[in-house]
């Protein structure tokens, strides 16, 4: 019996039913594992996608921000350097242009140049153009002379920090401060554009662009893709850090679908806007191969091991996919990572570089007060608070230059204080000190407007300066008739000899005053200002405790005298100068007793020089100290010499000047010549003038007991000028006393005089002192000194300074005659 056909099409069916079941179910097993892991995949990937390009984009903002950063840094220093700090402290001063600012602009000028060449970014300079502008908003110094012709470049209102140009430049500005005030302003531009193209080239994906915009007006600086203006002030308005999906046409017109982020550089001033074509995305669906890889399973399913095995190749790659994409999520979440750390260095750096400007700021500070007072000791007496001679002199040169330009005359002022050492020697540096300060504000007391002159001030028509010392100056500018110089310098005169009181005493100053006048008496501030000094030694020369006012004649004199001050340095040292000797004899026995060393000049041209000639010059030179010097040890070297011919011990006496003492430890020199040559003290006498003891003070007076101890011999000289009492003598370590020649030439004559040589021969014996008459010139002059017991005569009639060798015949003569009786 056959098959029947419905029952074989039948079973057929439930067969084939059976392994379509089968094959359904393995179907929708396979399909339902890939689609979820393919859906997985594709998340993954997306993920990744996403935390790519916001890694690029933190990456990319971060050196925009630290690129902003170092210009911004960059201008602080510049506005912050020495070279503005400096310009705008000699400003505040009242320099002018032709002073010195003009060398401060050179030098800011010359520092933005190095900065702007010294700045580049691949391959070109950073800055554009660079420039300092003050508080008026005028243009001090630009490295670009477009900024003098279009001013309208710089930007208003001025803030420090990043800011946008109306020409799309970004603009880099810092204040410059001084004194707690903002006096100006550094302002530095740069290309946004060619930032864009250095610093946002783009991450190798078409579909993402990076877009930088600033964030106060919404503009966009840089970008690879046209935007409208609302566009860009949509993007500004977005939440920092989050992703938005916008629809095709939204932000403009042609665009597709976008995923949006922003991203703040630094602060808000600037954000870098990220922008992601959704299209270009790895779909979330599930794509159309997927669809006819499923479709073909069934018929696959049939064939188990081909099924099984592409079902086994499948699911290993997909799972190699998988591992490939969870290794690339590990890879950026290290990098990730490291960015963070990098992003916590930078913020730790940042901290420390505050720190560090603070710091800076702090020490600027310090500088700008250490540079006005290191001004101020420029330029004024630390002791007076007057200008000093530095500041003088250029405050002189401009005066003169307006009196040449106006055609006015102009009066130059030296004084300098009568005697004012005796003032320090006498009562001490600080009593000097106070006397100066004094002088000081008298002469600032004596300057009235009636003199057409004002108070001092940065363009008064006077300054007042202390050129040293006890040496001041004045000028006064602007002087329709030059002798209203005479009339000031009178009543300066007539002030500065009121008595002064300083630490209870009552002091008496005088001043002399030197007067000349711009331009007649010079042109120049060196010219003038020696001119003023001849004047003031002429006033000096002439008394002092008056004005004189330059006359050519001066000068010659001046020049005659340095002519004898080089003669006498050359004569010191060719040895031109030698010593005379005049005897001093026993008025009863006519023995000579003593000689007095008296210096000669010994000129190759001129020939023998008196003293009064030259020691007057040597006293102001300071040569008088080499000269007595030379004196000495030319005594020392003829005492032992005589002593070796004629066996004996003639003494020889010295005269020493008051310069000498005020210039050298006399009784240490002294000392020193005695003890090379071996010679006794005691053959040593020093004369010293009356008026060196009365007016020399303390000092003189220690070193008449410095000589006394050193065993020398003390004669006062020219007794009876100085007014001084033989009491006041009584104190003193004196042994001889030396009668003025001008009492002995008039005792035969004038009973006074006849009368007080009486008084001081006794007093003096009186108190134990040899007395010696000088100047004897006649017969008369000698028995009246014998007649009163004057020990010792000197004098024409009983020998004239005579030489080294005819002092050695006078000495062979009188031993010859001592040897025949």
């Amino acid at each position: 019996m056959s098959a029947s056909p419905v029952g074989l099409t039948s079973g057929l069916s439930r067969y084939q039913l059976r392994w379509v079941l089968a094959g359904g179910l393995c179907f929708i097993i396979y399909a339902t594992s890939l689609v979820w892991m393919t859906y997985q995949a594709q998340l993954q990937r997306q993920e990744a996608s996403f935390v790519s390009t916001r890694l690029e984009a933190e990456k990319r903002a971060a050196a925009l921000a630290y690129f902003l950063e170092e210009r911004s840094n960059d201008v602080a220093d510049l506005a912050s350097s020495t070279e503005v700090l400096t310009y705008f402290a000699n400003e505040a001063l009242g320099m002018s242009l032709e002073y010195g600012l003009r060398a401060n602009l050179l030098g800011i000028l010359g520092r933005m140049n190095r900065l702007q060449q010294g700045k580049h970014l691949a391959g070109k300079a950073i800055y554009r153009r660079l420039a300092l502008i003050d508080a008026d908003g005028s243009i001090l110094a630009a490295t670009d002379r477009l900024l003098e012709q279009q001013p309208a470049l710089l930007p208003r209102p001025w803030r420090t920090g990043p800011r946008i140009a109306g020409n799309g430049d970004i603009v880099f500005s810092a204040a410059v401060r001084h004194n707690e005030r903002v006096i100006g302003e550094v302002v530095a531009w740069i290309s946004a554009t060619e930032m864009q193209q250095n610093l946002l080239p783009g991450n190798g994906n078409a579909s993402t662009s990076l877009l930088m915009l600033s964030g106060a007006q919404g503009q966009l600086l840089s970008s690879p893709i046209e935007l409208p203006a609302a566009a860009t002030a949509m993007l500004t308005n977005l939440p920092v850090g989050e992703w938005q999906e916008w629809p095709a046409g939204r932000l403009a017109a042609g665009l597709p679908a976008l995923l949006v982020n922003s991203i703040p550089i630094g602060t808000d001033a600037f954000r870098l806007v990220t922008l992601v074509q959704v299209d270009e995305l790895p779909h979330q669906g599930i794509s159309k191969n997927f669809l006819m890889a499923a479709a073909i399973v069934p018929l696959l399913v049939i064939i188990g091991l081909a099924v099984l095995a592409r079902l086994y190749r499948a699911n290993r790659e997909l799972m190699q996919q998988t591992e490939d994409v969870s290794r690339e999520k590990d890879e950026l979440h290290v990098r990730y990572s490291d960015l963070e750390r990098e992003i916590q260095r930078r913020e730790e750096v940042e901290k420390r570089l505050r720190e560090q400007r603070q710091l800076l700021e702090e020490q600027t500070v310090a500088l700008g007060k250490s540079m006005a007072e290191t001004q101020y000791l420029a330029e004024y007496d630390s002791l007076t608070k007057l200008s000093n001679r530095m500041f003088f002199r250029e405050s002189l040169r401009r005066a003169m230059i307006r009196s040449a330009r106006d055609q006015t005359r102009l009066a130059l002022l030296f004084i300098d204080l009568d005697h004012f050492k005796r003032i320090n020697d006498t009562l001490g540096h600080t009593a000097g000190d106070a006397l100066l300060q004094e002088t000081a504000r008298r002469l600032e007391n004596s300057i009235r407007e009636t003199d057409l002159i004002g108070h001092q001030r940065p363009e008064s028509d006077y300054r007042l300066a202390r050129q040293g010392g006890d040496e001041f100056t004045i000028f006064l500018a602007d002087l329709s008739d030059p002798l209203t110089a005479g009339s000031v310098a009178e009543r300066l005169v007539e002030q500065m000899k009121q008595p002064v009181t300083i630490d209870t005493h009552e002091i008496v100053v005088t001043a002399s005053i030197g007067i000349s006048i711009f331009p007649d008496d010079g042109s120049e501030v060196d010219t003038l200002l020696k001119n003023a000094d001849v004047a003031m030694y002429s006033a000096k020369a002439s008394g002092r405790n008056q004005y004189r006012f330059f006359e050519p004649a001066m000068q010659a004199n001046a020049m005659r005298r340095l002519a004898l001050e080089n003669d006498m340095r050359q004569g010191l040292a060719r040895r031109q100068f030698v010593l005379h000797y005049q005897p001093q004899v026993d008025a009863s026995s006519g023995e000579i007793r003593s000689f007095e060393a008296l210096m000669r000049w010994q000129h190759p041209e001129r020939g023998l020089i008196p003293p009064a000639d030259f020691i007057p010059v040597a006293e102001e030179t300071g040569l008088i100290l080499p000269l007595t010097e030379l004196a000495i040890r030319q005594c020392c070297e003829d005492i032992p010499r005589w002593k070796e011919r004629f066996g004996t011990d003639i003494r020889i006496a010295i005269n020493i000047s008051v310069r000498v003492i005020e210039l050298a430890d006399f009784a240490q020199l002294l000392g020193r010549a005695l003890s090379d040559s071996g010679v006794s003290p005691a053959l040593i006498e020093v004369e010293i003038t009356e008026s060196v003891l009365m007016e020399g003070g303390e000092k003189t007076r220690q070193l008449l007991k410095q000589l006394r101890t050193l065993g020398v011999r003390v004669a006062i000289d020219d007794f009876g000028t100085g007014y001084s009492s033989l009491a006041y003598l009584k104190a003193l370590p004196i042994d001889v006393l030396k009668i003025d020649r001008s009492f002995v030439a008039d005792v035969c004559n004038d009973l006074n005089s006849a009368t007080l040589a009486r008084t001081i021969i006794a007093m003096a014996h009186n108190l134990g002192l040899t007395v010696v008459a000088e100047g004897v010139e006649t017969e008369a002059q000698r028995d009246f000194m014998r007649t009163e017991h004057c020990e010792i005569l000197q004098g024409h009639l009983l020998g004239r300074p005579m030489p080294q060798e005819q002092v050695i015949e006078l000495l062979a003569t009188k031993a010859g005659a001592e040897t025949v009786s």
